[in-house]
């Protein structure tokens, strides 16, 4: 795991990087609905509900942050397997 701390102009941004098993593209692209909860069970065996990331950017939104998702489950010339979680926050 790697995480990141950097300004970008007016905003903090905070990388978080992991090189595990990824999310396929059906829960990725729905990572975010509170009406199609996500979730599937960890490396560790971990279960969650699968409502908290949807709630995290209700809460980057109401203090004008965003946030951005990428991840797959396959190594690429592009991206190596696992998840980068993006979070901008005004300063």
């Amino acid at each position: 795991m790697k995480i990141s701390l950097s300004l970008e102009g007016a905003n903090v941004v905070i990388e978080i990087r992991d090189f595990g098993i990824g999310m396929p593209k059906n829960i990725l692209n729905n990572l975010f609905r509170m009406d199609s909860p996500t979730t599937r069970q960890g490396t560790s065996g971990e279960k969650g509900t699968g409502y908290g990331m949807p709630l995290v950017r209700e809460y980057l939104q109401m203090m004008n942050g965003s946030i951005e998702v990428f991840s797959q489950e396959v190594d690429t010339s592009d991206f190596v397997r696992g998840t980068q979680v993006i979070l901008r926050l005004p300063h």
